[in-house]
């Protein structure tokens, strides 16, 4: 069983980003233009990823550095 505490962490830090680099866009809207650049440039399917390597894929795609 996946750790249960694991999920706020990973929403804070999300809806950090968010806020920052697309306060504009609606959360549908940010996650049909992430998941299409998963798709179509990463080759990846979003079903599979562990929230980790999630993150690291949304930071690539908002261009956030892991030193920000």
């Amino acid at each position: 069983m996946r750790d249960p505490n694991r999920t706020h962490p990973f929403c804070k830090e999300l809806a950090a980003i968010w806020s920052e680099k697309y306060p504009d866009l609606r959360f549908g809207q940010l996650m049909y233009n992430f998941i299409a650049w998963c798709s179509n440039t990463k080759k990846c399917d979003i079903f599979f990823p562990e929230e980790k390597e999630f993150m690291e894929l949304f930071k690539e795609f908002c261009g956030v550095k892991d030193d920000e």
